[in-house]
This record gives C-alpha cells, structure tokens and sequence, in this order.
C-alpha cells in the first residue's frame, strides 16, 4: 500500500473515531470526552505562542487551565491498585514514553553546550520540553496513590486536604518567590497536586456521589461545568498567584469539574472525542514537537487574524498527533501512544 493511501486511511479513521488499534478495554465513555477536552485545551495552551499577541488567543489559553489537573484527577480516579508493585509497573510504562521523547527533544533542541548538569537538572528534570513536567509528577505519585487506596476518603477527610490545600497555595502565593529553590521547583511537587489525587481516590471510593448527581437536570450541570473556567479567565491578573496551576481560580474550577463532569456529561457521546480521548499521551507529548517543526519552517509568528490563526494552527496540529499516533500503532509501538 503507498503512503498516500495509508495516510488517507488513516485520515478517514480519525473521523470515523472507529479505528481498530488492537484490543480495544472497555473504557469509561465520558472520562475520554473528558479528556479529549483537556488534550484539546493542551494544545490549544502551547499553541497561543504561534499568533500574534490577541487578549481573545490568551483567554481561550487561560480557560484550559483546568486541563491538566484534570488528568492528574483522572491518573488518580483509574489508579485502583495497593500493590506498590502496580506502582513499580505503572512508572516503567511512563519512563518509557519520557525517556524516548525527552531524547527526542533533547536531539532536536540541543545547540551542543548542554553540560551533565544541564541534562539532569533542566532537560530531564521536567524543564526540557513543553509537557515534560507532568512525567515529573506522575512518577512522585506511582508509590503514593497505591498506599493512599489502603485507606478510606471520608466526606471530612476530603474537606481537610481541600483546606490543607488552600493554605499550601497560600503560602506559595504570597511567600513561595522569596526562596529560589521553591520558585525553581514551580509547581513541580506533587504536593501542589494533592487536592486532585484526593478528590479522585475520594469519588471512586464515594459513588453514592456521583450516582446523586446523575439525577440533578444534566444541562444545569453542563452550564456549570463549561461556566467554572470563566473565573479563571476574569480573575487573571487580579487574583494573585505562584504559577499557572498553583492558584485560587484553577484549584475551584478544576475541582469543580472533576465533580460534575460525569453527570454533566452522561448519555453524551462523539466517536470522533472519544476517539481523540484515547490519544491524550501522545498528543501531549508530540504537540510541542509539532509547534518546534512549525516555528522552524514557518517562522515564530503568523500573520492574519491572531484567532483564526491560532483555531486553524492548533487544529492542524492535533491531526497531526492523530495520525502520527496512528502510525506509530501501526508501527506496534502503543507504549508511546498510552
């Protein structure tokens, strides 16, 4: 078969969101729309460097925000096991994605004076691509989420991490920058992540929740969910914050979703998402790579109305993780797919 016809092929499946790649779980339908969202609002964050400065390209940027809390919620939610083993095994099958990517990167980018120190500080360190840093957390979290399954998350035990959680920011807000070490580090400590990974464990233990949730009018549900990442949007530069994810209005509105998206979502379904749902880790971890390529041949900034650019760029860029995710299955190299 040429390449063209199976790039055609391949095309054609991404629309169709019907495409076989080996045995198929049974997976959680409104957990892939839910990451299909956050993968897209991923790109659409690393994709708002390729137009023109527009405060419309920063908001819809802003309003992701909540995306990666998200996977950190729903890495937590899936996590079921208490074998630190599950753990051992989970962090082999991420180490190989990030180091193979990372090596990838570090090829790409490496202008030739990076030091051994360099590469273990910064390049390996979560500093080395766009992305990298979420590699940094999970591995904290391989061991940690298996010994917190061994206990109940009780409706109080969920109100303290929360408040716990709020004077953690706090303090990263208002004193983290007066100590280089803790401004370095950024939100790279799983600490910072706490809230999600307790929320996830605390709803996968609690679904008479959930189940409650499911009865409440589902559209009222979605307007809420879609409205929360608003306060993101209108409180930027106006509530203090350490970083992009240590802040009041992410900490609320990603919360805020990881409760209602089930419910919200229910009866809801787009082959196509669910589809894309599917494809999260490599098109997280190839989407900075797509932008790199771009900004290589095409030049650093586009030219033409900052939005429709940054729509069509960030579009063209998920195909192009779709399809090179597809070939890399059909290469059997699903380890860097997820």
């Amino acid at each position: 078969m040429y390449i063209n016809d199976v790039i055609s092929q391949i095309i054609i499946e991404i629309f169709s969101g019907q495409f076989k790649g080996g045995r198929e779980k049974m997976r959680d339908t409104q957990a892939d729309l839910l990451r299909s969202f956050a993968i897209i609002g991923v790109v659409l964050i690393h994709t708002k460097e390729l137009p023109a400065p527009s405060i419309l390209v920063s908001s819809i940027a802003l309003y992701f925000r909540w995306a990666v809390p998200i996977f950190i919620f729903l890495f937590a939610y899936y996590f079921k096991s208490t074998d630190f083993k599950k753990g051992t095994s989970k962090l082999i099958s991420l180490a190989i994605p990030y180091i193979i990517y990372s090596t990838i990167y570090l090829l790409i980018t490496n202008e030739g004076n990076l030091t051994f120190s360099g590469l273990v500080t910064k390049h390996m360190a979560g500093y080395g691509w766009s992305g990298q840093y979420f590699f940094i957390i999970l591995f904290q979290l391989v061991y940690i989420i298996p010994y917190l399954n061994r206990f109940h998350v009780s409706h109080i035990n969920m109100i303290l991490v929360i408040l716990f959680s709020i004077l953690l920011y706090w303090l990263a807000i208002f004193y983290g920058k007066n100590y280089i070490i803790i401004t370095k580090l950024s939100d790279r400590p799983f600490l910072y992540w706490i809230p999600y990974v307790f929320l996830g464990i605390y709803l996968r233990q609690n679904r008479a929740l959930l189940n409650s949730l499911k009865e409440k009018n589902k559209y009222i549900l979605l307007l809420l969910l879609t409205a929360s990442p608003l306060l993101i949007v209108f409180s930027n530069n106006i509530i203090p914050q350490f970083t992009g994810y240590v802040n009041f209005p992410v900490l609320i509105s990603s919360l805020l979703i990881c409760v209602l998206y089930g419910s919200a979502l229910k009866d809801t379904n787009s082959n196509t998402l669910t589809f894309i749902g599917k494809k999260t880790l490599s098109i997280f971890c190839l989407n900075p790579l797509c932008i790199i390529i771009i900004k290589y041949y095409f030049g650093t900034v586009f030219h033409g109305v900052p939005v429709l650019v940054y729509i069509s760029s960030a579009t063209i860029i998920l195909l192009a993780c779709l399809m090179i995710s597809e070939i890399l299955i059909k290469l059997r190299l699903k380890k860097l797919v997820g």
